[in-house]
């Protein structure tokens, strides 16, 4: 997608749905009890917290709008739905973690269609196709060294984590900036999901 112009015209962004702030604050809850461990893990402020559908990396500021577009188009496809976060797990797993998780256990599908409603409307946009596949998840940390990981393992898998609702009603484009405080998400873009009302399930 770089074509050789000034980085300083381009964009690191992704595609994300956002929950709703009680949410977050149970999420929170969940990350203030992981760090009694004592794990070295740069844990997520609860503002960064959200389900990735598809990270585009750097674009540049004219790919905004057809973005934009592919965003619009799915949107007008799918429609407003429920989640039940309730799980805790890690990237590539708890062997050897890089990334904690809190898992999607009702909602999975409908956030699945979503992603891949995505996929067809950037491809149709010119972008190149999602080589991962698809998990929806709600990175809560990311581990930067081996140290107390098993005690964070331990607690991760023998704590039961309750139940945490939220209903997803929109799609957000986001600007992400690397700072030494850690990522900054701005929203450039979003729109509406439709409503039960209007459409009965994802196309």
């Amino acid at each position: 997608m770089m074509n050789g112009r000034s980085a300083s015209r381009e964009i690191r962004s992704f595609i994300a749905l956002e929950i709703s702030d009680e949410a977050r604050s149970e999420i929170v809850r969940t990350i203030d009890r992981l760090k009694a461990e004592g794990a070295d893990v740069k844990w997520s402020r609860p503002d960064t917290l959200h389900i990735t559908l598809r990270f585009l990396g750097n674009i540049r500021s004219e790919q905004i709008q057809p973005v934009s577009k592919a965003i619009e188009d799915a949107a007008s496809r799918g429609q407003e739905f429920d989640i039940v976060i309730g799980e805790l797990g890690a990237f590539p797993g708890w062997d050897l973690p890089r990334v904690i998780w809190a898992g999607i256990a009702d909602g999975a599908d409908a956030a699945g269609d979503l992603a891949r409603l995505i996929e067809g409307s950037l491809e149709k946009e010119g972008f190149p196709p999602e080589q991962r596949s698809f998990k929806a998840h709600l990175t809560i940390g990311r581990v930067m060294t081996p140290g107390n990981i098993d005690r964070l393992k331990k607690a991760a898998m023998s704590s039961a984590l309750s139940p945490i609702r939220s209903h997803v009603r929109r799609i957000v484009l986001f600007k992400s900036e690397l700072t030494p405080a850690g990522a900054v998400h701005t929203p450039i873009f979003s729109t509406e999901l439709k409503t039960s009302e209007n459409q009965t399930g994802c196309a």
